[in-house]
């Protein structure tokens, strides 16, 4: 600090200034409005601003769902819409490869290294039982990702099972 110099200041009058714009009032407002878009297989999606996809509530196995879809780098939504029919309509067989995924690569990680006191092994069947599918994420890419609830095989944390349509689920992880 400079000799002589204070580093305290008052304030002796607010100088307001209008700062009324009609025009970003306006757009303010529209950009608030929730945006819709209609699909006649899905019903209807609601745009999520926050992480720039659609989302909608589907039917997966008979349980409803979250079904989300990515428009991040998305040229063709219809195209997207589209594979996410295709993805639904083949849910059986696509329920069945992401589950098995799940198993595939955490099973041995839960009995080597996630059993609570005196919990036996769990196995295969238990562990798809337990898991249930949260939500369905598919980018204009051709990936997805499915969100599991773990059933407490991993003290709550989540379970991604990651893939593509063409190739099929590759990766399983756990998350928070």
């Amino acid at each position: 600090m400079v000799e002589g110099i204070s580093d305290r200041a008052v304030l002796m009058e607010l100088a307001g200034l209008d700062t009324t714009d009609k025009d970003m009032e306006r757009l303010s407002a529209e950009m608030q409005k929730p945006v819709t878009v209609a699909d006649s297989y899905f019903g209807s999606f609601t745009l999520d601003r926050s992480v720039n996809w659609l989302e909608t509530q589907a039917l997966w196995q008979s349980k409803p769902i979250t079904l989300q879809l990515s428009l991040d780098g998305c040229d063709d939504q219809t195209a997207l819409m589209k594979s996410a029919r295709t993805f639904w309509e083949a849910q059986e067989a696509w329920d069945r490869r992401v589950r098995g995924c799940a198993v595939s690569e955490l099973l041995d990680l839960k009995n080597d290294s996630w059993l609570e006191g005196d919990e036996g092994a769990v196995t295969e069947d238990e562990f798809q039982r337990r898991i249930t599918v949260e939500s369905i994420t598919l980018y204009p890419d051709g990936e997805f990702e499915a969100l599991f609830r773990d059933g407490d095989l991993f003290w709550g944390h989540a379970i991604i099972v990651s893939g593509t349509l063409e190739s099929g689920p590759d990766d399983a992880s756990i998350a928070g």
